[in-house]
């Protein structure tokens, strides 16, 4: 089979099973879950790790991470909060300001002075937006992204409303992200990109670099990251990290070496 034809089906079948599975039918299995299980925030207190907040990508909802909040849980972080953007294209700004107030808001009733946020594709953008420009850095522990256009991505092109066009390569709002960094500097940034992202193009537009650091998996498509158990557990574990590091103050203990994880698939 040709390579562009190869490359043509691969992504009809990435798009078919991002819209139609992750984006609907694991939103209805999200409301059903969430409504028998309803989803009260955890008291913190020093050493507990941070509320992880759960970011979805583009044209997406908090569905998306049905299947990797389960995987989190199983792997020990129990402290989730999820988050849909609306209006679904509105811009990566706007988004960003809703984000704000969730995270105020988590903050308040949990007593955490931080977050977590672990976010796919376009959620790493709004992400990025509300630590770099609304300073939100002391209020973010960890980001972590899957699938993230950094450096934007010619798909982008195909996209609908605000958002969309902000993706787009070279757009003023991905060269403020990169042109000042330093929001970064109180938040440790793990982005995780792949060479067969079928949104993502280029490719390496999904790693950010410095002061960031970047983890390659091989042949993920845009939505596998969502499903994947060892990513889950990698990031379960760095989530740890920031927890061990209280506890050892308040203790004055050192804190655990954190587990290796390797990036081999």
């Amino acid at each position: 089979m040709p390579a562009p034809v190869a490359l043509l089906l691969g992504l009809s079948a990435e798009f078919l099973f991002f819209f139609l599975v992750v984006g609907s039918a694991f939103f209805y299995a999200f409301v059903v879950w969430t409504g028998r299980r309803r989803q009260v925030p955890l008291p913190w207190k020093a050493g507990d790790p941070y509320p992880t907040i759960l970011l979805h990508g583009y044209s997406q909802n908090a569905g998306n991470w049905f299947w990797f909040g389960r995987l989190l849980r199983r792997a020990g972080v129990n402290s989730l909060s999820h988050l849909s953007l609306t209006p679904m294209f509105a811009s990566i700004e706007r988004h960003a300001e809703r984000l704000e107030r969730h995270v105020e808001r988590l903050c308040a009733e949990t007593g955490a002075p931080r977050v977590n946020i672990v976010a796919h594709s376009m959620g790493g953008l709004v992400s990025r937006w509300y630590i770099q420009v609304r300073g939100g850095g002391p209020r973010v522990a960890l980001l972590v992204t899957f699938g993230t256009p950094h450096r934007g991505t010619i798909m982008a092109w195909a996209g609908l409303g605000a958002s969309a066009r902000e993706m787009r390569p070279g757009s003023p709002l991905l060269a403020r992200l990169a042109g000042d960094l330093s929001g970064l500097a109180d938040t440790r940034v793990l982005s995780y990109w792949s060479n067969l992202d079928q949104l993502v193009i280029p490719s390496r537009s999904g790693a950010l670099g410095a002061p960031g650091t970047d983890r390659f998996v091989p042949w993920f498509g845009h939505s596998a990251f969502l499903f994947s158990r060892r990513l889950a557990r990698e990031v379960a574990a760095a989530v740890v990290e920031p927890a061990e590091a209280t506890a050892a103050a308040a203790t004055g203990t050192p804190p655990a070496t954190p587990p290796q994880t390797s990036l081999q698939r």
